[in-house]
């Protein structure tokens, strides 16, 4: 389905950043706006994830990091949501 890295942190983002680029993805009714709020906060922090996350910075985890399993499947449902609203 998809043909780019999609099992790290790093990989899962630039699937989000290309969609977000081209879409208003707040606006995507079966994704929360908090859900993607984690995630971004997530895969950012190397707090929250070690050395997966996107920056070694020391940025501030959401109370509930999210487990890489939750945002592939967010990804995906992004994924979906998109291909849907381009069709």
């Amino acid at each position: 389905m998809i043909s780019h890295d999609d099992e790290s942190w790093v990989g899962l983002y630039k699937i989000f950043e290309v969609i977000a680029k081209e879409a208003d993805v707040k606006s995507f009714s079966s994704i929360s706006s908090e859900s993607l709020k984690r995630f971004g906060r997530t895969a950012n922090s190397y707090k929250a994830i070690g050395m997966e996350a996107r920056h070694a910075l020391d940025y501030e985890p959401p109370k509930e990091p999210m487990y890489i399993t939750e945002a592939k499947s967010l990804i995906y449902l992004l994924v979906n949501e998109w291909i849907r609203q381009k069709n």
